[in-house]
């Protein structure tokens, strides 16, 4: 950082001081590092805390692309030290007036799993009856649905090991029996989808299925700071 940045960064942090911020927030593109809103940041008046949105009488983004640009390698697209994948979304650059540092922060989206939901469907005469004739008395079939498409497994596990469905079910009315359980859950193939499993009983004549929801949620990972 030139002496000609560091300039303008310190009348930067006199500007955000006297507005009472503990530091300003800039919110910035994830792969170009461009500030949104030009001069404007969030004003944080304690290290929980955010206050309203402030404008900069003058420019410091290209100052703060150029540090990120320069710092390019310590900001990764993915972290693959969590239980689930985070990628990227956009970065946050925090300039504290005082300490005369930016802070960098990336925010990642992860995926979570929701707890799981569970419901009861009766199950026809004619499913029975195919069960039945397998020599299948309780049985389970896993499914996945994310992306705005999903897949019930062809096999299901039993008391009497494993079975492909299609091989049991000729005329696919167990098949289709098992899509219309998980109509009666909802939405289990868009989007984020869901995963689970549906339990067959044949002497209780019931379909349960154990649905565990996708989501995403976004967390901020401290990646780097810079002093000026």
């Amino acid at each position: 950082m030139n002496e000609k940045d560091k300039k303008i960064l310190d009348l930067a942090s006199r500007f955000i001081e006297k507005q009472g911020c503990l530091w300003a927030e800039f919110d910035v593109d994830a792969y170009g590092y461009q500030v949104y809103g030009g001069r404007r940041f969030q004003c944080g008046t304690s290290e929980k805390e955010q206050g309203v949105y402030v404008n900069l009488p003058f420019e410091i983004g290209e100052i703060i692309t150029e540090m990120l640009e320069e710092r390019n390698s310590d900001i990764p697209e993915e972290l693959d030290d969590w239980d689930s994948n985070g990628y990227l979304q956009s970065v946050s650059v925090k300039l504290y007036p005082k300490e005369r540092k930016f802070k960098v922060y990336g925010i990642y989206q992860v995926s979570v799993t929701l707890p799981e939901e569970v419901n009861e469907v009766e199950m026809p005469d004619n499913v029975v009856a195919i069960l039945t004739n397998a020599g299948i008395n309780k049985g389970t079939v896993e499914f996945n649905g994310g992306g705005d498409s999903g897949y019930i497994e062809d096999t299901i596990s039993s008391d009497i090991g494993t079975n492909s469905v299609s091989d049991i079910d000729n005329n696919g009315d167990l098949d289709s029996f098992l899509y219309r359980v998980l109509d009666e859950y909802g939405d289990w193939y868009n989007n984020e989808g869901a995963s689970g499993n549906i339990e067959l009983d044949v002497d209780n004549k019931t379909a349960t299925y154990h649905v565990w929801p996708n989501d995403y949620a976004y967390q901020d990972e401290f990646l780097f700071d810079v002093d000026f």
